[in-house]
């Protein structure tokens, strides 16, 4: 959780940001008792590229009237196995 007050001229209002920072499991410690013949699959098997997509895309316009999604202030990728995300609290 990232909070504090932006400050313009004498104006000043208080933010908070959630940042969460999304990874390919094969960053896990846990990933190295895979045996090596089977990583590639076992990677390939857990989507983790799936929430950072949903950030990036516009489904938040496009759900029904009564459903909301939190408002991502952006996606940033790291490299090719993790992406942060920024989200209004």
């Amino acid at each position: 959780m990232v909070d504090g007050q932006a400050r313009a001229g004498r104006c000043a209002r208080p933010f908070r940001f959630f940042v969460k920072h999304v990874q390919s499991w094969a960053r896990h410690p846990f990933f190295a008792q895979v045996p090596a013949e089977y990583r590639v699959a076992a990677a390939a098997a857990v989507p983790w590229r799936t929430e950072p997509n949903v950030y990036r895309s516009d489904l938040a316009d496009r759900l029904p009237a009564g459903l909301t999604m939190p408002r991502s202030f952006g996606v940033y990728d790291v490299d090719d196995e993790s992406s942060p995300a920024a989200v209004r609290a």
